[in-house]
């Protein structure tokens, strides 16, 4: 998700390619001659970050020889299960779904383990109560890339802050209540509290943005009227920077204010080479094509009986992500790359 304009749904794609003998298992392995078909229930294309997960299935799935199946639940819950519902119709061999609800998709977490067909969680993680049917959850390991944002904020405010007065700051999630939010959340501020000597972080109420380029904007802009002292914030998703930007702005502090944001957008890292002195300071990255590769991967293990143990040991894939900050920001930057 970065600072740029939202697409339109990518059309899906597949290259129907049949793997035969596919056995099962008993972490979660389909049936005996199940195609390699797998369906990917993706949660919404609104961003680029969502489409850049898809299209690095649709690399994966094509060089696997994998059938994709794809669908836009267009950030319903209920859209999603009935797109899952639709797949397990349709006999696919394992089902990746990057979840509008991480408890909203019970129905479909419940109606796969009944048809015995194996389900890969990619980006957004289940609800802890359904996490455990899940073959694999494919992310990036989200409070340690926080953490690194937050010790590199707290490193800047360290610098900047000579005085023992608490540095104001506030936290721009997704929804209340969800996984990836309290993850980022709690990372950043472990991160930031690690720092020996950085000042005390004061920190409001999290403004929801809704991982939308619009979602934040009043929220944000309220919260920044309330406290025109407001130093620090840490954005949970670059899609957010726009009303950031917008509501920093109009309120004198823009380029003041010291900011951290999340997913690694070819935007942001060009924005630190323009702008090295701020006001973005560092941008953890997440990959959204790598994670979209490696839930293909999981999946075809999956069907292929490939015990959970082995392929994804504890039910959890973590992929490697880089910091990005203005120092080493012009030697990351991808060119004609999003992410």
């Amino acid at each position: 998700m970065n600072t740029r304009r939202l697409v339109a749904v990518f059309a899906a794609s597949a290259v129907v390619v049949a793997l035969a003998g596919c056995a099962s298992g008993a972490e979660g392995g389909a049936a005996e001659g199940t195609s390699a078909t797998v369906g990917f229930a993706q949660r919404n294309f609104e961003s680029d970050w969502w489409a850049a997960q898809s299209e690095g299935a649709r690399v994966a799935a094509a060089e696997e020889g994998i059938e994709l199946l794809e669908s836009d639940a267009g950030g319903d819950p209920v859209t999603q299960n009935s797109d899952v519902q639709t797949f397990i119709t349709k006999g696919v061999g394992a089902v990746i779904i990057n979840p509008a609800d991480p408890r909203g998709v019970a129905p479909s977490v419940t109606a796969l383990k009944q048809a015995s067909i194996p389900l890969i969680a990619v980006n957004s993680n289940l609800d802890e109560s359904l996490a455990s049917s899940a073959y694999c959850y494919v992310a990036e390991d989200q409070e340690a890339v926080a953490a690194g944002v937050g010790a590199e904020l707290a490193e800047v405010m360290k610098s900047r802050n000579t005085g023992s007065a608490p540095v104001k700051a506030v936290m721009v999630g997704g929804f209340p209540g969800e996984v990836v939010t309290e993850l980022r959340t709690s990372g950043f501020v472990s991160g930031y509290e690690s720092v020996s000597g950085a000042p005390e972080l004061d920190m409001l109420p999290t403004v929801y943005g809704e991982w939308t380029a619009d979602g934040a904007l009043a929220p944000l802009r309220e919260v920044a009227t309330a406290n025109p002292d407001l130093q620090l914030l840490f954005v949970a998703s670059d899609s957010m920077l726009p009303p950031v930007e917008s509501a920093l702005t109009s309120m004198g502090i823009w380029d003041t204010a010291v900011i951290g944001t999340y997913d690694g957008a070819m935007s942001t890292v060009q924005f630190m080479i323009d702008n090295p002195d701020g006001p973005i300071f560092a941008d953890g990255a997440n990959s959204p094509d790598v994670q979209g590769q490696v839930a293909v991967e999981m999946a075809k293990a999956a069907i292929e009986g490939v015990p959970q143990s082995e392929s994804c040991p504890g039910g959890v894939k973590y992929i490697d992500t880089p910091l990005y900050t203005p120092g080493n920001a012009a030697e990351v930057l991808k060119e004609n790359a999003k992410f």
